[in-house]
């Protein structure tokens, strides 16, 4: 059961750590593109 929660926990962790690299990427990408249009 310890095992299994603590499986859980990373593949949670790095889902949110991928979702949130996205979202800094494309935040990042739009305000690259502000930038240069």
């Amino acid at each position: 059961m310890n095992f299994l929660a603590l499986l859980l926990a990373l593949g949670v962790e790095s889902l949110l750590t991928h979702f949130f690299y996205l979202r800094e990427f494309r935040w990042l990408n739009s305000l690259l593109d502000r930038g240069f249009a």
